[in-house]
């Protein structure tokens, strides 16, 4: 018998009748693949969340982690519908999970204890698919009526010792509220040895109080181990991808300030404005405006006119301007609704046609010894 042919041989064979030979060898590999590779790639049991679809119930391989008065997440979607009017199609397999936050305070989540647990002071990268539905209607439990969950959720993700133990928050999604399914990378460094990982459903932070409100969920990626420090980048070397890559570890791990406690400016700004790469094929420029505090749509623009993209800034100005018309009540003319309607379309041109990366490229270039001693100070 190989060594690769022993790892196949579970841990309950030792209730069966195995020969000691083979229960000693089959332990001596897992020992020996556990320390070598164990630690470096983390596979999930069942990472598509397929299962049998159904509500209140979590798939094979993960541990329904949520509130003992409430149910526990679904397996979705249903057979014609029959779940919660829920019709989104699984982006891997046939399944996946649909999880809610309630007003009541109480949220729903899933986890699974690791074959290799998170090292302290480790560096990992895990990718999961989220999306919204237009749909997520149930009866409740405490009232046993009709109750709506069309609200979008965030996820947050969390590491602890012991079945869904959340002692270390790992990271966190903005609030999901887009129908297609779009992939999320969390990169994250343990502080403490870490075996038991929990996926949970959670609150916008723009909300003040608890509501009710859903996220979907499917096709978990590997837990992959890295090295923290990156080699650093010399000034004339630097390239935007790079720079993204980056300036996207400083803000996970929530890193803004060097040693001298200095502001990282640069590194801010940037992951400011990486965002808007992705808004014309999530939320849309309108639906960005709109949802946003003025102040922070401000903010956004003086950034765009900060890395000199000022036909960008222009557009977001001008629905801003046509937006507070609206919500004061004042008339807005033909010229202007032309505009609101067709921004989308124009600010996904823009984008396409390479606005935002040549400003990003000449922004980089202009401040490429500063940024590039900013970018080391995060590691």
């Amino acid at each position: 018998m190989t060594c690769k042919q022993a790892v196949r041989i579970t841990l309950n064979n030792f209730n069966n009748k195995i020969s000691m030979k083979k229960n000693l060898l089959t332990l001596i590999c897992l020992m020996v693949f556990s320390s070598l590779f164990g630690q470096d790639v983390i596979k999930l049991d069942n990472p598509s969340f397929e299962g049998i679809p159904g509500p209140g119930q979590a798939p094979d391989g993960w541990i329904n982690c949520g509130y003992n008065e409430e149910s526990a997440s679904d397996i979705l979607p249903g057979i014609q519908n029959r779940f919660f009017g829920v019709s989104t199609k699984a982006y891997d397999g046939d399944t996946y999970v649909g999880m809610v936050v309630r007003n009541n305070d109480t949220r729903e989540s899933v986890g699974q204890l690791l074959d290799s647990s998170l090292q302290k002071d480790s560096t990992y990268r895990f990718r999961v698919f989220l999306a919204h539905s237009d749909r997520y209607e149930t009866i409740s439990k405490r009232t046993n009526n009709p109750t709506d969950y069309i609200n979008p959720a965030t996820v947050r993700l969390w590491g602890g010792k012991g079945e869904c133990s959340k002692e270390q928050l790992l990271g966190e999604t903005e609030i999901i509220n887009h129908f297609q399914w779009y992939e999320y990378t969390f990169e994250f460094k343990p502080e403490a040895e870490w075996d038991f990982m929990l996926i949970e459903a959670y609150y916008s932070h723009r909300k003040k109080q608890p509501y009710n409100g859903h996220v979907l969920v499917d096709f978990c990626s590997e837990i992959i181990k890295r090295p923290w420090k990156l080699a650093p980048v010399a000034p004339e070397e630097l390239s935007l991808e790079d720079v993204k890559n980056r300036a996207e570890l400083c803000r996970k791990n929530k890193i803004e300030t060097d040693k001298s406690d200095k502001l990282l400016i640069h590194t801010l700004l940037l992951n400011k404005i990486f965002k808007f790469e992705t808004l014309a094929a999530s939320m849309g420029i309108r639906q960005y405006v709109m949802s946003r505090p003025f102040g922070e749509v401000g903010v956004s623009i003086r950034c765009l006119e900060k890395i000199d993209s000022k036909p960008l800034a222009e557009i977001i100005k001008k629905l801003s301007r046509i937006h507070l018309k609206n919500q004061n009540g004042d008339t807005i003319s033909r010229e202007e609704a032309a505009y609101f309607e067709n921004a989308e379309s124009l600010f996904a041109k823009k984008l396409e046609e390479g606005e935002l990366s040549s400003a990003l490229i000449g922004y980089i270039e202009l401040n490429a010894e500063a940024l590039s001693l900013e970018l080391e100070s995060c590691y």
